[in-house]
């Protein structure tokens, strides 16, 4: 690691060393969380007072270093963070560490931003707010009071809807399927001190799995306190709706019982009553499930967790939230096509004679991607309408730049469900998500990711692990490869166009089709008996095919796109580049459409047995322009098949057609 940067590190923990231990010592809990690199720069504090938690929780951004010095003060930098550091759920407070005196100075981002008409670069740091032994209870107190005036003007402003459902009811008419995922969740809450977070993208049914099991007779018998369900608004279009606990604490009394003149006005007092009111039920023999749905954000319900083992607790969330103790993690996926059929039946009506057009409704059904929330909605357009064909809307949604248009009826939209996931979304990973769509294919390599987004593969990789803890993309079954869903994948897409240059576009596909072109004629060479390099890319025939297997679709529409926007040379030797795999696989057509397609060429021969190799001839009607480089001379770097390796070849290919 680079002198500099180790350096670096030093500096950037070095202060929050110092501010976690002052706050530690004064008895507050303080956890770091993800600051967007790798030095951990931002805390998590939950405010204690006398040591018993008020309920209050704060984020600290700890910065180090001289850049933030000043002349006569210091200063933290705004940047892309002034609309979450202002609206968040939690108050945000800025702490510089001097390194040359060991001194903390202080300030309140979201104070500050919330009183600036516009937000400003940098927020200042004045040298008379010193973090130290002798000012460390009057900042908490400054913070608690500021807290808790922020949290009471949002309780004013939000509705949060909390319920108690009592007994066990029949399975809901609009539920599917999903067996082994409610097994798991009862086997979770029934074994003692077990809790589960359900995740998963948009629309794909958490809030209805867990609606469904917690009313089954086994849940209930094990919760005699009841099930209460709180919905936390994280995912709202309405920032402001995000509910605390500052706000969850009073209905959340409420429905446990507790009469409204006994309420305290202040969310410490009544954290304080919520946890002694769970704590009576458990020693009474009357545990309660309680139900956070729709969290964002692990500050949302960190506060409200009971403290007894005895409860339980069900998180539905469409992000991965954190380390949370006990928690054990449900990831929610698409329906199977048959569990997709019995949907739309259910919503039509299984009179429906559209229903009976097997081809249609499966076609719909993929192009939803078998996201619940895609299929009711198309299920709700053609109840709607009844002079609409399945096959008109097939024809609808296979506009790919429309689509998300189409899936839209009412007040629900999928488009919507996804704008919310995005702007959720940590700033620094927005871009990146969009980008990938830059790839012209849902599914891709880590390799691939790596060249679209311009950085190496470890980053790659880690960018795309915390897409995958937002749930807008996933890994594969196959190693090292990621997917999104086809509708997040379209969604992407229209961000990218939006908010991405041309140039950068055309900039990070030049950079794909290089690693592409390079990595397709390795395989190609393998499989002609010649591979290169030392050691090759490929290590046999096999090896070459099953690269190959994956990597085909992702190939071909490379090769497209490149056609599309002039990069003729790579595509031309894109698609010369799976002729001889297409040929052993049996897909001959497809070889010839290869050839022909991107710089107009034509094929002259064929041998008489209908294998394809080398044994085609290519004329170009638009040669390379003058004085143009092309990056892969088949001429020169693609020797037709020897008997000897054919023969070898085709042993190895026989075990893997």
């Amino acid at each position: 690691m680079p002198e500099r940067v180790t350096q670096s590190r030093r500096i950037e923990r070095a202060g929050v060393n110092a501010l976690r231990a002052l706050l530690e010592d004064h008895d507050q809990i303080v956890q770091e969380i993800d600051g967007g690199n790798d030095y951990g720069e931002d805390l998590f504090v939950m405010l204690t007072k006398d040591g018993e938690r008020t309920g209050v929780a704060i984020t600290i951004q700890v910065k180090s270093g001289n850049k933030y010095k000043r002349a006569h003060s210091y200063a933290i930098p705004v940047e892309g963070h002034a609309n979450d550091w202002k609206n968040g759920l939690l108050s945000v407070l800025g702490v510089v560490f001097d390194v040359a005196t060991g001194q903390l100075f202080w300030a309140n981002l979201t104070e500050c931003l919330e009183s600036s008409e516009e937000a400003p670069s940098w927020i200042a740091v004045p040298r008379e707010q010193e973090l130290n032994e002798d000012t460390i209870q009057s900042f908490l107190a400054l913070t608690h009071k500021f807290v808790e005036a922020r949290s009471q003007r949002r309780i004013e402003e939000a509705s949060l809807h909390v319920t108690r459902l009592s007994g066990t009811s029949g399975a809901s008419p609009r539920f599917v399927g999903r067996e082994k995922e409610q097994q798991a969740i009862r086997d979770m809450l029934t074994t003692m001190g077990r809790r589960v977070l359900v995740s998963g993208m948009a629309g794909v049914g958490k809030t209805s799995l867990v609606d469904q099991v917690v009313r089954h007779h086994d849940v209930s018998a094990v919760f005699s306190g009841g099930v209460i369900v709180t919905d936390m608004h994280g995912f709202s279009a309405h920032h402001t709706r995000m509910a605390s606990p500052g706000i969850a604490y009073g209905p959340l009394l409420s429905v446990l019982g507790v009469p409204g003149d006994e309420i305290p006005r202040t969310a410490e007092g009544q954290a304080a009553l919520y946890h002694r009111t769970l704590d009576a039920l458990d020693a009474s023999g009357n545990p309660v499930l309680m139900v956070f749905d729709n969290v964002a954000e692990l500050s949302q319900v960190a506060e409200l967790l009971p403290r007894a083992d005895a409860h339980g607790v069900v998180l539905t969330s469409r992000s991965r939230l954190g380390v949370l103790k006990g928690i054990e993690t449900i990831n929610l996926d698409c329906l199977s096509l048959e569990e997709s059929n019995v949907l739309l039946t259910q919503i039509l009506g299984p009179e429906d004679q559209r229903l009976h057009t097997p081809g249609p409704i499966r076609d719909l059904c993929t192009l939803c991607g078998h996201l619940p929330l895609a299929l009711s909605i198309s299920a709700a357009i053609l109840k709607d309408d009844v002079g609409l064909t399945a096959d008109d809307l097939v024809a609808e949604l296979r506009e790919e730049k429309s689509r998300l248009d189409v899936l839209h009826f009412g007040d629900t939209a999928v488009r919507a469900a996804l704008q919310v996931s995005l702007a959720r979304l940590d700033c620094a990973m927005r871009d990146p998500f969009c980008r990938l769509s830059i790839h012209p294919g849902s599914e891709m390599s880590e390799q691939a990711a790596s060249a679209v987004l311009g950085v190496s593969v470890p980053q790659t990789r880690s960018l795309l692990r915390r897409l995958s803890q937002a749930s807008l993309i996933s890994r594969s079954s196959a190693a090292s490869r990621w997917w999104m869903h086809d509708l997040v994948y379209l969604f992407a897409a229209e961000q990218c166009e939006k908010k991405v240059s041309d140039s950068d576009r055309q900039q990070a596909f030049s950079r794909l089709t290089e690693v592409y072109c390079q990595a397709s004629l390795n395989a190609d060479l393998t499989l002609r008996g010649t591979p290169e390099g030392n050691p090759p890319q490929f290590q046999s025939a096999t090896e070459a095919l099953s690269w190959l297997d994956l990597e085909c679709a992702n190939l071909q529409a490379s090769a497209r796109v490149a056609r599309d926007i002039d990069l003729t040379e790579q595509a031309y030797a894109l698609s010369m580049h799976l002729i001889v795999y297409l040929d052993l696989r049996g897909r001959i057509t497809e070889g010839l459409q290869s050839a022909q397609s991107p710089t107009r060429r034509r094929v002259k021969s064929v041998t008489p047995n209908g294998r394809l190799g080398l044994s085609i001839t290519l004329e170009s009607t638009s040669p390379p322009r003058a004085g143009s480089k092309r990056p892969f001379e088949l001429s020169k770097r693609q020797p037709p098949l020897q008997n000897g390796s054919a023969s070898w070849m085709g042993n190895a290919t026989q075990q893997s057609v």
